[in-house]
């Protein structure tokens, strides 16, 4: 007669235990090695968001220092067009012949500004409102302020796939702690399997089976890839 029991275990239960252990390192392996392919393309999304944000920092940064650079320029435009202005009205007024070439080495706009001027008045001084310069100051400002808006916007971007980076590696790092429980999962199972005696057959898969568990609802908690 076969005998009943293993120990103080019966050898069904016993028997049992065997099948559920091979079915929980089936299932295990699987989550491991989903939990590793997961890790793989949320580091590889990571690596992807990383290297779009460096190349929209890159743009950022030479946008904004075009327009330090453009606006720079424009005060010394502004400058020279001052002090070459101051010149040309103390030429003017003493009637140096001189006054027409540093007339001629102002900007456009201030010299239609000061020939608009000495048309209406007759004043070879010219007049303090200089509307077609203003005009044209609005609009240089118009474009410098939209060339640091859009870098702005770009430097959000990057912030943005910075931050899309950061998470992706951080779910990958989550997978790959998920392969490492699985791991220790088939671990465990597998020492079930090594032993003859009962108890510890016992011992090794509740162990397996509470970490299994924890894996498994960790596993489930991390977002996958889309």
């Amino acid at each position: 007669m076969a005998e009943e029991k293993e120990g103080k275990i019966p050898v069904k239960f016993v028997k049992a235990l065997e099948i559920f252990v091979v079915v929980l390192i089936g299932v295990a392996t699987a989550l491991g090695a989903l939990a590793a392919y997961f890790s793989t393309l949320w580091s590889g999304s990571s690596i992807s968001s990383y290297n779009k944000a460096i190349m929209s920092m890159s743009e950022s940064n030479t946008m904004y220092l075009q327009y330090l650079n453009d606006y720079t320029s424009e005060d010394l435009r502004n400058l020279k067009d001052d002090l070459l202005y101051l010149q040309w009205k103390n030429l003017a007024a003493q009637g140096d012949e001189d006054a027409d070439y540093v007339f001629s080495r102002l900007s456009p706009e201030i010299q239609a500004d000061l020939t608009t001027a000495m048309e209406s008045n007759g004043d070879s001084s010219g007049q303090d409102v200089m509307s077609e310069e203003e005009k044209a100051w609005e609009q240089r400002m118009t474009e410098l302020d939209q060339t640091f808006e859009d870098s702005q916007a770009i430097y959000d971007e990057a912030q943005a796939e910075m931050k899309k980076g950061e998470d992706a590696n951080g779910w990958g790092d989550k997978f790959t702690f998920s392969t490492v429980l699985f791991t220790v999962v088939l671990f465990l199972a597998g020492l079930s399997t090594t032993t003859e005696k009962s108890m510890f057959k016992t011992i090794y898969t509740g162990a397996s089976f509470v970490l299994f568990v924890y894996a498994l609802i960790s596993f489930l908690m991390i977002p996958f890839p889309g």
